[in-house]
């Protein structure tokens, strides 16, 4: 398997289009930039919150034992 490259491959400045992405990260505000990054994972987290509770309301309505054999299965 060979590479055909050139034989002289000067590494040239990169593009700034390619670091554009990156400068809201280093550049903006922390507090801004640290909620915008938090809040799908705070919804996601919310919403697993509200499955577990909603799962264990239905399963007690089936009674303790199911209630109990539950707790069981999925210790945290």
């Amino acid at each position: 398997m060979t590479i055909d490259a050139p034989i002289d491959m000067r590494a040239g400045p990169a593009p700034a289009a390619a670091f554009a992405a990156f400068d809201g990260l280093l550049a903006a505000p922390i507090l801004p930039t640290l909620l915008r990054l938090a809040l799908p994972n705070s919804i996601a987290m919310f919403g697993g919150t509200l499955v577990t509770v909603a799962e264990t309301s239905y399963i007690g309505r089936l009674g303790t034992e199911p209630l109990a054999a539950l707790r069981w299965c999925f210790r945290s």
